[in-house]
């Protein structure tokens, strides 16, 4: 290009004047440029007067317009530029995306977009139509997108990969959970740790005992256990004796559950593990998945009917029990003072099945948020012949409190919520004592030292924390030299199709 030369003698700075051409994006396909009429150019005989001849014209063009604008030096990525990859399926896109700018790949992995889908919830709703979604959905979990995500409808990605029963999907989503569980044990083990050493070291039991107003003889009937409880230093064991119940028979064994730090002068080497005093075994709950137990494991998932659950509380009441002088009722429990109380509550709870979703559906349209198309609707919003069933329970239970055991309810949990993971009665209690209406009502230097909670709609719980005792040593705590097996036979998850939901539950 040749230079311009401006004769500056003949005509100074202040005489030169050129029309500004303003560029609006937004209205390209009317006038693209504005103050552009023919008298208002200058012929050649005209001076030029104006200084802005120096000036370039701004253009404000917003990045959720154009998905993206490619230069020599960078690539500017828009808001929903990755889920735009994922319906195109174009695999490449999404690699370099990760390659070249890698911040800005993370942010958007886990980004909704309009429709309430994040790129890997896309991939796996587009999986049914094409292989390549569900080589994406594969990347894009193994660099960072979120095995756990939901949909605005509430269905998980898993529940998505089991409505369209592709095993690989499967496969891999179970296995990202796996390694998210053992991340998140990571994190409460240390929660545990540091809850441990605020506790004095004590000896403790937990009374379980069943009943009803409705249902005679249910005492007499159903299965009762006692958990002991010993705690020393940062190690804890939890004894049970009750493993199953079958044609009004309970099935005992002595078991116990130990949670203590490593140690190399013996045959332990995990810090959570399972003792069968009956069979003289140990058996890691934590132990690498086997390819036999996950095989197993997922074709149990497959076959499953992907259901959702809402819980929705409506009302929940703490009150006082008062006697017939309206006093409040106080009871001696062991050497522990305490009060009682009533809750009511009442919930609605409403399950749904999942229906598949229709396809395939226009780009155009899934990304114009003002289309009703019911195709793209149908990525959004539940189906309408998604079965809906909706029950609303009213329930009530009684907790008697005191203030004067020798630790809170708050210091205790993070080691209850531990046990559940191996025992389901354990975890009932948890799920009933961490509730946040009911921690905010209970006194913060308080603990329930008896509950009795509803299990089902005619039959309660009674547990009873009772003979509390400080100890001096730690052999109760001692493992004793059983052989180690594998989970896999111990639990024997190959045949036992109630172990493997144990399993299951244990990992998502």
């Amino acid at each position: 290009m040749e230079d311009w030369n401006i004769d500056t003698e003949e005509n100074s700075l202040e005489d030169i004047k050129v029309p500004i051409f303003k560029f609006e994006y937004n209205q390209a396909k009317k006038d693209m440029f504005t103050n552009t009429q023919e008298d208002d150019v200058p012929s050649d005989d005209e001076p030029i007067k104006d200084r802005s001849i120096l000036e370039f014209p701004n253009f404000n063009i917003q990045k959720e317009v154009i998905s993206t604008v490619s230069c020599s030096e960078s690539i500017i990525y828009s808001t929903y530029t990755l889920s735009m990859m994922v319906f195109r399926g174009d695999l490449d896109s999404i690699h370099e995306m990760w390659q070249s700018d890698s911040q800005e790949f993370q942010n958007a992995i886990n980004e909704p977009d309009l429709r309430g889908n994040t790129p890997v919830m896309l991939a796996c709703k587009l999986a049914s139509t094409k292989n390549i979604y569900e080589k994406i959905l594969k990347f894009l979990l193994f660099h960072g997108g979120c095995p756990t995500t939901k949909d605005l409808s509430g269905w998980s990605l898993m529940d998505q990969a089991v409505c369209i029963k592709n095993k690989n999907i499967v496969s891999a989503i179970f296995d990202q959970l796996y390694k998210e569980k053992m991340h998140k044990w990571v994190e409460h083990k240390n929660l545990v740790l540091e809850t441990l050493r605020k506790l004095p070291d004590f000896y403790m039991e937990l009374n379980w005992e069943f009943d009803s107003s409705v249902i005679p003889l249910v005492s007499k009937i159903a299965p009762h256990d006692v958990c002991k409880f010993w705690k020393y230093g940062t190690a804890f064991r939890v004894d049970t004796s009750l493993v199953g119940w079958k044609k009004l028979r309970s099935k005992r064994r002595h078991m116990s559950f130990y949670f203590k730090p490593k140690d190399y002068e013996t045959n332990v080497y995990e810090e959570i593990f399972l003792v069968n005093h009956s069979k003289e075994t140990i058996v890691y709950l934590f132990e690498p998945l086997d390819p036999e137990e996950k095989s197993v494991v997922v074709n149990d998932i497959i076959n499953t009917e992907p259901m959702q659950g809402d819980v929705k509380l409506l009302s929940y009441k703490f009150k006082p029990c008062l006697n017939w002088r309206n006093n409040h009722v106080t009871q001696k429990l062991g050497p522990w003072d305490t009060n009682k109380y009533k809750i009511s509550y009442k919930g609605q709870m409403k399950y749904k099945k999942k229906a598949k979703n229709v396809g395939p559906c226009v780009e155009c349209d899934y990304f114009n948020i003002e289309v009703d198309d019911p195709v793209a609707v149908q990525f959004s919003f539940p189906s309408q012949n998604e079965p809906t069933r909706t029950i609303i329970k009213k329930s009530k239970a009684f907790l008697w409190q005191s203030t004067n055991f020798p630790f809170t309810l708050q210091d205790f949990l993070p080691i209850l919520a531990m046990i559940g993971e191996a025992n389901t009665s354990v975890k009932k209690l948890y799920n009933f004592l961490s509730n946040e209406n009911l921690l905010q009502k209970l006194s913060p230097n308080s603990f329930p030292v008896k509950v009795d909670i509803p299990l089902t709609l005619s039959v309660k719980a009674v547990v009873t924390f009772d003979k509390f005792q400080l100890i001096t040593d730690d052999k109760s705590l001692e493992v004793p030299n059983y052989s180690l097996q594998s989970r896999k036979v111990a639990q024997k998850i190959l045949t036992c199709p109630k172990k493997r939901l144990l399993l299951m539950n244990l990992v998502i």
